[in-house]
């Protein structure tokens, strides 16, 4: 049985993969998808680099637990039509900060700072002058329910 925090840590790198395999269904057909790609697949590179660092496994129940907390923030977060993909980046982002914090081992700090340099790269990209407020409350909003709801 994994602790609390190894599920979140699952939870929370689970949720920066899923975003990424989104965004590929999403531009995979579209014209000049290229860096929209090539930030897809360094993404999915960094989140199986974190996700070998907690080599503890799961249970069925925790998974179920943990993918019920995924859904809950994916519902949150794509609710909202009018918003782009800066919501993602952003709820992701502030995510991957939180457990960031969390961490006192130097190794894993180091491997969530190269998957939030990706997201970062990745939100610069649709967020240029970093001026989507409405988007970055919404991301907020759905941190927050993440934290309501138990582990």
């Amino acid at each position: 049985m994994a602790s609390k925090n190894i599920r979140h840590a699952y939870t929370v790198i689970g949720l920066a993969h899923g975003i990424a395999d989104n965004l590929e269904l999403a531009h995979k057909g579209r014209p000049r998808n290229k860096t929209v790609i090539n930030f897809v697949r360094q993404t999915r590179e960094r989140c199986q680099d974190c996700f070998n660092l907690w080599p503890d496994r799961i249970t069925p129940e925790e998974k179920a637990k943990i993918e019920a907390r995924m859904q809950v923030i994916e519902d949150i977060a794509t609710t909202d039509n009018k918003h782009d993909v800066s919501v993602l980046t952003s709820l992701a982002l502030g995510l991957l900060n939180d457990l960031h914090d969390q961490m006192t081992k130097p190794k894993k700090q180091e491997t969530l700072n190269r998957l939030m340099t990706t997201y970062n790269r990745m939100h610069r990209h649709w967020d240029r002058h970093l001026d989507k407020w409405t988007a970055y409350d919404l991301a907020n909003h759905a941190i927050k329910k993440i934290n309501e709801i138990p582990a």
